[in-house]
This record gives C-alpha cells, sequence and structure tokens, in this order.
C-alpha cells in the first residue's frame, strides 16, 4: 500500500513540472509576439506615433480640427495647422475676437471730431504650441488690434495664407501668414503684415497692400522688410518675399 501511495506522489510531481514548464513556453511566445507587434507598428508603413521625434517635418495638416483642449487662446479661431517636427507635435492657431462697438455721444463727437457715430475695436491674436501627452507649452504668442475705429475698421487674416515649410531641412519647420488691418473712410491701401516663425525666431514683413482697379493707376504697396531676415536662413527672406507678393493686391 505505501508503495501505491508512493507512485501516485511521484506522478502528481512529474505532472506538476510538466504544467509550469508549459505555462513558461505560453508566456514565453506571447513575449516574443509583443515585440514583434511593437516593431511593426514602428518600423511598417512610415506614420510616425504621437510619442515619436521625428528628424524631418511630418503630418502637416491644414485646417487642424482636433485642438487640445490644453491649447489657451483668445476669440475665434480662423486658421490653424498642426505637424511634427524635431520639437514635437506642434499647433499653429490663428484668432480673431469679434467686433466691439461704442456708441459716442454727440458731446463726444463733437469733442473728438468723430466721423462716424460710434467707435470700433478688434484684435488678432497668433500662437504656437507644442503638444506633450496632454499638456501644452506656449513657443510663442503675437497680438495686434485696432481700436477707436470711428470709420471703416479692418483687422483680419487673410485666408489662405497660413503655410508650413522646411525650407532649410534643418527638422523645425517655419510657419507663415498673413494680414491685413486699417480703419479707412475711403478706398486707401490697408495695413498689411507677413509673421514667419522658426521655433521662437521670429521674421517680419510691413507695409501696406496695393490698390488695383480700373481706370486708376496702382498705388500703395509699400513694403519694409524687418532687420530680423538680415541673420535668416538662406531661402527664408525669397520665401517670405514671394508669400508677400502674392497676397498684396487688395482689390
Amino acid at each position: 500500500m505505501k508503495k501505491l501511495i508512493l507512485i501516485f506522489l511521484l506522478f502528481g510531481l512529474v505532472a506538476g513540472c510538466s504544467k509550469k514548464e508549459e505555462v513558461k513556453k505560453v508566456e514565453s511566445n506571447n513575449s516574443s509576439k509583443d515585440i514583434s507587434i511593437s516593431k511593426t507598428i514602428a518600423e511598417g508603413s512610415g506614420e510616425t506615433s504621437p510619442n515619436e521625434i521625428s528628424d524631418k517635418v511630418t503630418d502637416i495638416e491644414l485646417d487642424a480640427k482636433d485642438i487640445p483642449k490644453s491649447v489657451q487662446y483668445n476669440g475665434k479661431i480662423v486658421a490653424s495647422a498642426k505637424w511634427m517636427d524635431k520639437n514635437g507635435i506642434n499647433y499653429i492657431i490663428i484668432t480673431e475676437t469679434k467686433e466691439k462697438t461704442k456708441k459716442l455721444s454727440e458731446a463726444e463727437r463733437d469733442k473728438g471730431m468723430y466721423i462716424g457715430e460710434s467707435l470700433s475695436s478688434k484684435e488678432l491674436f497668433g500662437y504656437q504650441y507644442i503638444i506633450n501627452n496632454e499638456t501644452s507649452e506656449e513657443v510663442w504668442k503675437i497680438q495686434d488690434f485696432e481700436k477707436g475705429c470711428d470709420a471703416d475698421l479692418t483687422l483680419e487674416f487673410i485666408k489662405k495664407s497660413l503655410s508650413i515649410t522646411d525650407l532649410n531641412n534643418n527638422g523645425i519647420a517655419e510657419s507663415t501668414f498673413l494680414y491685413r488691418q486699417g480703419c479707412m473712410s475711403d478706398v486707401s491701401p490697408l495695413g498689411y503684415k507677413l509673421m514667419m516663425h522658426e521655433g521662437k525666431e521670429k521674421f517680419a514683413i510691413r507695409g501696406t497692400q496695393k490698390v488695383v482697379y480700373e481706370g486708376v493707376d496702382p498705388y500703395g504697396g509699400e513694403t519694409n522688410i524687418d532687420k530680423s531676415f538680415d541673420s535668416a536662413p538662406e531661402g527664408f527672406l525669397d520665401y517670405a518675399k514671394k508669400e508677400w507678393k502674392k497676397f498684396q493686391k487688395q482689390f
């Protein structure tokens, strides 16, 4: 009887060891499969993982819709873009506030010699953010405004003027956009500005749009290139001039 019990105990011990070895083999196989899947994701289709830093500017998306909640801004978004570069995931947004109007009293009009019966104000903002997980780092912010306008107020982003480039192929994108502004009671050239950024570096051209319509010689079109372009990488100014001319016609 003792021999029979001993045989059963030895059989159970061998069976238990076999099951443990089988479990180890399954766990080992699953681990290998996971590594294989990770490699496929990283090396497969050339798509960039959100957590990877790219050596090139990739995944450029104009009119970006999925602005993260951590991105803070004023006004209404009128243009936006998203891309990936050496710095990570980037967003640029251009916003405008609603035009605010204050009605003038008769005494205020007489004292100030205003043309209109009210004063208007509006603001324009530009922002660039780098997104890291659920947090946002502000790279730069610009703000411009027209205040106390008693005529026709203009302060607006020029449609289709936002572009994302990598002109010097350094893996950090440049953003460029243009807008116009003025307070006019006649057909005068509006103020006109180009803003280009690479990281925190800002480059600008300022001047006026060119008024062109039938029967009248063109006028306006002043161009003042900021000194920041003196030290800009090769190709930046040529590109900025091309964009400046593309949108300079006022009518």
